[in-house]
């Protein structure tokens, strides 16, 4: 399963966050893995329905975003041409990414389930992959692996 059990904590969690967030260093190395990928498919999916009644979950928050994604580039973690990754459904004040098929991201999994909520350091990265998306990268791939500004 995709992720099992973390609708639960997702319904917990507010994307205006209490304390300072994370440095770009700390949102990297915390993630289990990072690549820049094209989303190739996404598809509305739900836990499955005994999970949901047994975590006693509101039929709404078990659904979530499977989203199928081609690997770009990877920053870390396992090589793979394709991952599946999950997203929330978009929404206001929820923290989604809001992925659209045939964009480009850089992911952040936050779990063994394979979870890019926006707090976690995911954002989207461009409609194509050029010189500034190229330039971003690279930033990505240095010792202090800073994020851009207005991404973040």
């Amino acid at each position: 399963m995709l992720f099992i059990g973390c609708a639960a904590s997702w319904s917990a969690l507010s994307c205006s966050l209490a304390r300072p967030p994370p440095s770009d260093k700390e949102l990297f190395d915390s993630a289990k893995e990072v690549f820049v990928g094209k989303v190739l498919s996404t598809e509305l999916a739900s836990l499955p329905r005994k999970l949901c009644e047994a975590e006693e979950l509101d039929p709404e928050l078990c659904q979530f975003v499977r989203v199928r994604v081609e690997v770009i580039d990877l920053l870390k973690g396992k090589k793979a041409k394709r991952k599946y990754v999950a997203d929330f459904p978009a929404g206001p004040g929820n923290c989604s990414l809001a992925v659209f098929a045939g964009l480009y991201y850089v992911f952040y999994t936050a779990t063994e389930y394979n979870t890019v909520p926006h707090p976690g350091g995911s954002f989207f990265l461009g409609y194509q992959i050029e010189q500034r998306e190229r330039e971003i990268i690279k930033k990505l791939k240095a010792p202090d692996r800073p994020r851009p500004a207005d991404e973040g």
